[in-house]
């Protein structure tokens, strides 16, 4: 492989081995905080235990959270300096402001953990996890909105290969900003809650008939149904914007290959010679969620030189992610019904159900990698949208491949050491011992 193939594959495997922690440190705190409000409010000892509990589990994801991230800037700034360049000229402000977010965060997290017990009034300790829940999401909003000015820069001029009036907070406040801070936020929030549920359905499958448990699971489940909700409505919002500002983007994950109007919505398919074949169509679907007119035109990959065409394989990953978050909100909305109907209720927790919810659970992230995985390399050729190619932002030095073995070795001890630590605290903390709470 040359530099650029082992860079590349190094920041696909490390964004995606970090993603999961992000998600999981931006989703964590405030299913922890809704917990414990409402085990405070409703007198419910159970979710108070939940909340305790989860909160040893968020130290642990934290720290791992936090060594990967760190690890991602290492490498951003050895594998890509030209891109760290152009960045810490035009858009260095959201990395400011995030280094303030993590520390409040490290801050209250401790505040948070070692005084449990220590406030006669609890909802004073809850109001301890709000600084917790708002950093985490700031922190990762922030780095969203770098992300969000690769696809849609601004905030500076740039001619003959100078910068020239940089403008900080247009470029923070870049056109795709906001959306794609409302996604990842409801994403990230989805996919915690639905795989926290599904452990907890996976310890009702094993044979935990505690009631402790269907509390959680609920708790989970309803909060999946909300944030599905809003997934579906902010995955609108991102793809009028990818439809709006980078269309090679939007044609190659829906494979329009010729500009027309009236553009069905394909799902599925095979692909032969620039041509999908066999593909599940819906007439004019994708001209109506695009621009929403039936009649609207969208440009198609034929339109553009083949050299700036995304890889056609993010077609699937798009399919993929948007199957499986119609999929989630059919299924939290079925589930939610059979709480409301208490003589069903006990439907939901047959092993049937319990396994399906399982599966889809641990599919979230499933549907946030191929998420992520459509809008970056859904930007190929470019790392910054139309003024910096990859292939120009790549380091001349010849350790890359060294490096790549190394962070690889890194995330691997990262994994080995997640998984140990997390058995090892909950086997020694059981919740019920001899039938009762310990």
């Amino acid at each position: 492989m040359n530099n650029l193939l082992y860079a590349r594959s190094l920041m696909g495997m490390s964004l995606g081995f970090h993603i999961i922690f992000a998600y999981l440190g931006v989703g964590i705190p405030l299913l922890i905080s809704l917990a414990e409000l409402i085990g405070i409010v409703r007198k419910n000892d159970n979710l108070l235990i939940f909340a305790k509990r989860l909160s040893y589990a968020l130290v642990i994801l934290f720290a791992i959270g936090a060594a990967s991230g760190t690890a991602v800037a290492f490498e951003l700034s050895l594998l890509w300096p030209p891109f760290m360049s152009f960045i810490s000229k035009v858009d260095i402000f959201p990395f400011a402001l995030e280094g303030i977010a993590f520390v409040i965060e490290v801050i209250f997290l401790g505040i948070y953990i070692y005084n449990w017990d220590k406030f006669k009034n609890r909802l004073y300790h809850w109001i301890c996890s709000i600084p917790i829940v708002l950093a985490s999401l700031a922190s990762a909003a922030l780095i969203t909105t770098v992300n969000a000015f690769m696809n849609t820069p601004a905030g500076f001029k740039y001619v003959n290969g100078k910068i020239t009036d940089i403008e900080p907070i247009k470029a923070l406040m870049n056109p795709t900003s906001f959306v794609e801070v409302f996604h990842v936020a409801a994403t990230a929030y989805l996919a915690t809650f639905f795989t926290i549920g599904a452990i907890y359905a996976f310890y009702i499958i094993k044979g935990k008939k505690e009631k402790y448990y269907k509390n959680v699971l609920n708790l989970c489940m309803i909060l999946v149904l909300i944030f599905s909700i809003i997934t579906a409505f902010s995955g609108d919002l991102q793809g009028k914007a990818v439809a709006k500002f980078n269309p090679e983007k939007l044609a190659a994950s829906e494979s329009v290959f010729h500009t027309h109007s009236g553009v069905s919505e394909r799902i599925g398919g095979i692909f032969s010679n620039d041509h999908l074949l066999y593909a599940l169509k819906v007439p004019d679907l994708l001209s109506f969620l695009a621009y929403g007119s039936i009649n609207a035109k969208v440009v198609g990959l034929y339109s553009f030189p083949k050299s700036s065409w995304p890889p056609l394989f993010i077609h699937y990953t798009f399919d993929t992610m948007v199957i499986l978050g119609t999929i989630y909100v059919i299924y939290s909305f079925i589930y939610f019904l059979g709480l409301l109907i208490k003589k069903k209720t006990e439907i939901l927790y047959h092993k049937w159900n319990l396994w399906v919810l399982v599966i889809m659970g641990m599919s979230s992230f499933i549907a946030v990698e191929c998420g992520w995985v459509s809008a970056e390399v859904g930007r190929y050729p470019w790392i910054i949208y139309h003024v910096m190619r990859i292939k120009d932002a790549i380091t001349a030095s010849a350790y890359v491949p060294f490096i790549f073995y190394l962070f690889l070795l890194t995330f691997i001890f990262l994994f080995i050491m997640m998984v140990f630590l997390l058995v090892q605290f909950f086997k020694r903390r059981p919740i019920y011992r001899d039938g009762k709470i310990t």
